[in-house]
């Protein structure tokens, strides 16, 4: 096992890659060495928030046979379902069960912290004992006023640009379930477009599609938070762009790494992946 630096030419990345397995043929971006299996196992995603987890979401497949292709693709159904869980700072609840119940299949030892985190153990009782970890959380907004045209005020959960959640469409988790909405902004005047002042969080609101307050109460409360509609998508050349790609890729590969070496068995001591909360 290896470690180096990822995107060591990036200003907006400081993250370590961690190389497994050779025959997986997985490489990170084009920094790792040829033949060199390596994933993302931790990461800060920068200034603005967004330009650092949309690098860290992509990664390239080598040319390898299928029984040797890595798992780490749209197509994996655990890692699908744990970028699809919704869970910002502080609710990751959804994300943690999901990957539990992943590690109950083969980890000799799953269990919950206090504050949230999830541990699998390897191989338990083994020494010396590595840890392995990534955090499960995602970025998100939080429903801080409902006013009395049912439009929602709200602040952000993590490191959000405000201008690039213009139009987004989300999903709020609301106590009946999911509220879909969209991210607008209020009414600009002619002479605010040629201040070019920059979007802020109070410039913007979530459109439910609620006549009135009242009917926008029904549905959510101030609490409740929501994240942005970004299901995993494949590009071109095997890249993968998801909502929540920072970081449960490494909560994923952290786990990951925990399973081959269960699987394996007589390794010298024990590893435990952690998928810590509330980065």
């Amino acid at each position: 096992v290896s470690f180096e630096p990822c995107y060591a030419d990036n200003p907006l990345v400081n993250a370590m890659c961690v190389g497994l397995a050779p025959r997986d043929g997985l490489r990170f971006a084009n920094t790792a060495r040829p033949g060199s299996a390596v994933y993302l196992v931790g990461s800060d995603t920068g200034r603005d928030g967004i330009a650092g987890a949309s690098l860290l979401a992509s990664f390239e497949l080598g040319e390898t046979s299928a029984e040797h292709r890595p798992s780490v693709q749209v197509g994996n159904p655990f890692l699908e379902k744990l970028l699809d869980a919704r869970g910002p700072s502080g609710f990751e609840t959804r994300a943690a069960r999901v990957w539990r119940d992943e590690a109950e299949t083969f980890a000799g030892e799953v269990r919950g912290g206090v504050s949230g985190n999830s541990l699998a153990t390897a191989q338990p009782g083994g020494s010396p004992r590595g840890k392995i970890a990534g955090h499960i959380d995602e970025i998100g907004l939080i429903v801080t006023h409902v006013d009395e045209s049912g439009l929602l005020a709200v602040a952000v959960i993590g490191g959000f640009n405000p201008e690039v959640l213009v139009g987004q469409r989300v999903h709020l988790l609301g106590r009946l379930g999911a509220v879909p909405g969209v991210v607008a902004r209020r009414r600009i005047a002619p002479g605010e477009l040629k201040d070019g002042k920059p979007v802020t969080i109070h410039d913007l609101h979530l459109d439910i599609g609620a006549a009135d307050a009242d009917e926008a109460r029904e549905l959510v409360r101030v609490g409740d938070v929501a994240v942005v509609v970004g299901e995993p998508v494949e590009l071109a050349h095997g890249r993968v762009a998801s909502r929540a790609m920072d970081n449960r890729i490494g909560a994923y590969v952290a786990l990951e790494a925990a399973r081959r070496i269960a699987a394996a068995g007589g390794a010298a001591g024990d590893v435990v992946a952690v998928a810590s909360v509330q980065e």
